[in-house]
């Protein structure tokens, strides 16, 4: 990892119950939370395809179509939303355009806000959280109105350090990032990552867990799964017999699979054999709508695999051939942020985990954005039978917002 780090962004989505909650030290800005925030539906559908867009950008940027794969595009674009609040000039063109922002007048930070409370509502068949934290260098000075918008509308608590014991902050936020995350995210900080120069750390944290709305029974039986390169193998498959919306034709396959949470369902999209790499250079917000309108519902017996694994990136280069490579140059423009140190992003890392198994799923992220000063480098009458049998894209989806909370592909379960 580079040296020199003064500020390190950590969104760690995992499952989800509770509320946004501070950091232990709970200082904060001037500007107080707004809670129980409202959203237009004309807005919150804005927001949904920013986000959507996002998401399908990030998978097909990603790439390397033979190998699992799971993000959570809910962290990620959340975890960009709030550096792109210390982002100005050109810097913060190219992450508005990234991020699908189509004016600086948009409210964006007022709209994630809303979109985190309607998540948040309470639900017995959900556990949800959402925590936001600032960590800064005791003696170090940020803008008061970047401050002010990450505390107003993400809730985020502050917590000051001294990184002249760079081990000793690494595990104190460490900590507090498992513990947001029911210990599904461990050493997101690496040891090589803070130094005495470090000066902020910023980490969120989601966590999601439900059941199935209809549970799934193991399948004694072996059943094949073609994976990429003819590949064939014999995972661990689950089965059960009940209503699902989806469609299906010589191309595609898509099941709604719905949790016993209200609003939040897992969607899987099965191409054609060796048809993943256009599947995912199709999808778009208007595509994915499209998908979603076309299902129709019917008994069914579904068999899919049962999946658990993890995925981690650096994530610099994908973001700056998304339409955001001055954040990454000797060209930032983070004034907003801190005016008194040029700074830039000079990671982004992410990690993400799935499981999916007969009682239900969970799921779990971790984000890191790292700045640092410029001068370092650089319908059937009968059931239909559905077997998911070849490599499939899966999304972890929130019907009620339009969020992709987490998005991924099973190639070899």
């Amino acid at each position: 990892m580079r040296p020199y780090r003064l500020l390190i962004m950590t969104l760690c989505a995992s499952l989800l119950f509770g509320a946004c909650a501070p950091a232990d030290g709970d200082l904060r800005g001037s500007a107080a939370f707004i809670k129980d925030a409202k959203l237009a539906e004309a807005d919150r559908e804005a927001l949904a395809r920013m986000q959507q867009n996002f998401a399908f950008r990030m998978l097909k940027e990603l790439g390397n179509q033979d190998h699992n794969l799971v993000f959570s595009p809910y962290s990620l674009y959340q975890a960009l939303l709030m550096t792109e609040a210390g982002a100005s000039g050109e810097t913060d063109a190219e992450m508005r355009q990234v991020l699908g922002i189509e004016s600086a007048e948009q409210p964006v930070h007022a709209w994630m806000n809303a979109v985190n409370a309607d998540l948040l509502a309470p639900d017995e068949n959900l556990e949800l959280k959402v925590a936001n934290a600032l960590w800064p260098q005791v003696d170090a000075r940020f803008e008061q109105a970047f401050l002010d918008t990450l505390s107003k509308y993400y809730n985020a608590g502050m917590t000051p350090l001294n990184y002249q014991d760079p081990e000793a902050a690494r595990q104190l936020i460490n900590a507090w990032v498992e513990k947001q995350t029911e210990s599904r995210i461990k050493e997101l900080i690496a040891q090589d990552v803070l130094d005495v120069s470090t000066r902020l750390v910023l980490t969120n944290a989601i966590y999601f867990k439900s059941a199935w709305q209809n549970a799934f029974s193991a399948v004694n039986a072996e059943i094949p799964f073609y994976g990429p390169d003819s590949r064939v193998s014999y995972p661990a498959m689950m089965e059960n017999k009940a209503i699902y919306a989806y469609s299906q034709d010589e191309n595609l396959t898509v099941v709604k699979l719905p949790y016993a949470a209200e609003g939040k369902s897992m969607v899987l999209l099965m191409p054609r054999e060796g048809g993943m790499e256009q599947l995912a250079a199709e999808l778009t917000p208007e595509r994915w709508q499209s998908l979603l309108t076309n299902l129709h519902s019917n008994e069914a017996i579904l068999t899919l695999p049962k999946f658990k694994f993890e995925s981690s990136f650096s994530l610099a280069g994908v973001l700056s051939a998304m339409g955001m490579p001055q954040a990454f140059s000797q060209k930032a423009e983070f004034a907003r942020m801190n005016s008194a140190e040029e700074l830039y992003i000079s990671a982004v890392l992410h990690k993400a985990e799935v499981e999916a198994e007969e009682e239900g799923t969970t799921a779990s992220a971790a984000s890191a954005v790292v700045m640092a000063p410029k001068s370092a480098p650089m319908p059937a009458a009968e059931p239909l039978r559905i077997t998911i049998d070849h490599p499939f894209l899966f999304a972890i989806y929130a019907e009620n917002t339009g969020q992709l909370l987490f998005l991924g592909r099973v190639s070899n379960p």
